[in-house]
């Protein structure tokens, strides 16, 4: 028997509502949490064995290592998670954060309110993007000794958006909106260059504002990634909005083998499937700096591959700045040919296992990073090259 977590459960109730004219908006698609550790309330450590033993980090499960060493670790852009909120008080977002900011009804916009209470804002946003750190141990609980691994894109700057009510967990879509509003105000208008936003929310609703502000947030250059669900078969139309949106990237779960997740829908606007069960990260702000979370859900795999994004832009980028004239298509440079999500779906397929196949369950497959970023630098360019035509 299927064991349902309690999101998947509001899941299933907000796709009976639509059919009895009910008023239930957004919900949190996440993860069932299994462990807290590190810092816990308690003050409660773990050993290095005791976290291999619960989960994996994302990094790890792509071996991000040699590409971080090399410099390609999302330095150059800009993530903006729109969840819950950020612990910013916790060692894996130090320096990194760009701004933060509330848009809940009700709640204050100001920084004590965009601490994320619930510690799934800061979960996705560690995956995608959080600084390794030190933290004590079980054996040394007095010292930081025990190495945490980075996220996909330690090198990237974070933008927190905060939609997620405090009081139930879930999101009204007036907030929503909202955020994604002020975000393309912010990316156009110059003061932040927004590249990516990692959306682990979703609803089975289709909602005309929400799609508009996304589709103008795509022709800006920004890349959007969002989760899936986590109903696997168990609705007619078991992929998400935004996620079944076609300009948006759609990411679906598998496990530490690479297999789909029993949680991960089937579809055909399922694009990748990345790291979603028992996957570490940065958990509550309101509970200690070296809480750290392990949970289950395609909100995990989602800001995976939003880190992702952020790895190939930046490796484009250096490619650029070290031989402008040699990198463009025309009269653009290869960055903002990139910047482009059908251009990035392209390229994400060629790290993928099954890039000439597309398949409702496993959508273009699982990721291995290295396939395309170790390449070198003219083997990339000819990747690109074939995907555009002259102007």
């Amino acid at each position: 028997m299927q064991l349902l977590s309690y999101c998947t459960i509001l899941e299933l109730y907000e796709h009976i509502s639509s059919f009895l004219n009910c008023n239930f908006m957004f919900i949190v698609c996440v993860c069932s949490k299994k462990t807290r550790t590190a810092c816990s309330t308690d003050c409660t450590y773990y050993s290095e064995a005791d976290l291999a033993d619960h989960g994996s980090f994302t990094s790890e499960i792509w071996n991000l290592q040699a590409l971080h060493d090399v410099g390609i670790d999302g330095r150059g852009t800009t993530i903006a998670i729109v969840d819950s909120g950020i612990s910013y008080i916790h060692p894996a977002f130090k320096n990194r954060i760009l701004a933060v900011k509330n848009f809940v009804r009700d709640e204050a916009d100001d920084r004590d309110c965009v601490i994320d209470s619930d510690g799934h804002g800061s979960l996705c946003a560690g995956i995608a993007a959080g600084s390794s750190f030190y933290c004590p141990t079980s054996e040394s609980p007095d010292s930081r000794c025990m190495k945490i691994p980075p996220g996909v894109a330690p090198g990237s700057k974070i933008i927190a958006c905060k939609v997620v009510k405090t009081s139930d967990g879930t999101v009204d879509s007036d907030a929503f909106v909202e955020s994604l509003l002020w975000l393309k105000k912010m990316h156009t208008s110059g003061k932040y260059h927004i590249n990516v936003i990692s959306i682990s929310l979703s609803s089975t609703f289709y909602h005309q504002p929400r799609a508009s502000v996304i589709s103008e947030l795509t022709a800006a250059g920004v890349i959007v990634v969002s989760c899936a669900s986590n109903v696997g078969r168990l609705l007619r139309q078991p992929i998400s909005f935004p996620g079944r949106l076609g300009h948006v990237l759609c990411v679906g779960a598998h496990d530490g083998n690479g297999k789909p997740t029993s949680f991960s829908p089937v579809g055909r606007e399922l694009d990748f499937l990345c790291p979603g069960e028992d996957i570490w990260g940065p958990g509550c702000g309101t509970e200690g700096p070296f809480v750290m979370d392990c949970a289950s859900g395609t909100s995990c795999a989602t800001p995976g591959l939003a880190g992702l994004v952020c790895l190939v832009l930046n490796a484009v980028d250096r490619m650029c700045k070290k031989n402008p004239s040699k990198f463009t298509i025309g009269s653009k440079s290869l960055l903002e040919h990139v910047h482009n999500v059908w251009v990035m779906r392209e390229l994400l397929k060629e790290m993928s296992s099954s890039p000439g196949h597309h398949s409702d369950k496993i959508g273009y497959g699982s990721l291995d990073p290295r396939r395309l970023l170790l390449r070198s630098d003219e083997e990339i360019m000819r990747v690109i090259d074939g995907l555009i035509e002259d102007e």
